[in-house]
């Protein structure tokens, strides 16, 4: 071996020694390969996962809950608030009552009855259609059967003070219609411009309006007829096509032969 090649070998073997182990100082991350690449043999590293930092738990339980006007004035964004038990935050409701999967609580018969002979702000929402209503229809109830009406009379606005109301959807079943109303209600509230909820006790009455016929005929007038009787197949379709539109967000125009709009079908309309 020739002078030149024993500098060129020992030169080469020096120069490993001082290579620094990449793999050993760069952190192991994830990596992958694509098989739709002609490079599919280079491998490639992803940078580390960033985590985000989590919320306390107390700001996630209610971040998506609207607070009532008295747990609005202790809520820690108040001004001149003192410490208090989180407890305190989740008020109960005036009604013994059971919970729903819709956010509206649900009372019985007989806390139906009770609440109507104890209480002085209670509001009864039929939620019926009109020729239901004008047939019979718990004592004292309104009959306001579509969204557009129920804010009519019952309004959402901002900076509006705090309700004392008992407001108490029904309607054949309390299954459907009574239900869709009373949710369209609470979410309008939670999503006004107030940092607390206007109607806090809005219940519904389970079963509707079939069983507190037949068990409480009392605190009743007038008689019970079903939305589907065939005496008014005509009006349940005039009804049940108002609703879908008003849902819609659409302006609904008067049909082709009835001058009935959402607004003016009132009970003594049909």
């Amino acid at each position: 071996m020739t002078q030149k090649s024993l500098v060129s070998t020992s030169f080469i073997t020096s120069m490993k020694s001082q290579t620094l182990d990449i793999k050993s100082i760069t952190p192991r991350c994830e990596s992958f390969r694509s098989s739709f690449s002609p490079f599919s043999d280079v491998e490639i590293s992803l940078p580390p996962k960033i985590c985000k930092t989590p919320e306390p738990w107390t700001m996630m339980k209610n971040r998506h809950r609207r607070l009532t006007l008295d747990e609005f004035c202790l809520s820690p964004n108040s001004p001149d608030v003192i410490s208090y038990d989180e407890s305190q935050r989740v008020c109960d409701t005036v009604l013994p009552s059971e919970p729903t999967l819709i956010g509206v609580r649900t009372i019985d018969l007989s806390t139906l009855k009770q609440v109507i002979k104890d209480h002085v702000y209670v509001e009864i929402i039929d939620c019926r259609y009109p020729y239901e209503y004008n047939a019979g229809h718990i004592k004292g109830a309104l009959n306001l059967w579509n969204e557009d009406l129920l804010l009519n009379h019952f309004p959402i606005e901002k900076d509006l003070p705090q309700s004392p109301s008992i407001l108490l959807f029904y309607c054949e079943f309390s299954g459907t219609r009574a239900p869709a109303l009373a949710r369209h209600f609470r979410r309008t509230d939670q999503h006004s411009c107030n940092p607390y909820l206007i109607y806090k006790e809005v219940y519904l009455i389970d079963k509707g309006f079939c069983e507190v016929f037949e068990h409480y005929n009392e605190i009743c007038e007038g008689e019970y007829i079903e939305m589907n009787d065939e005496r008014f197949v005509v009006q349940k379709k005039e009804c049940s096509r108002i609703v879908a539109y008003i849902r819609k967000g659409r302006q609904v125009s008067s049909p082709r032969h009835s001058n009935i709009t959402p607004l003016s079908l009132s009970a003594n309309s049909i």
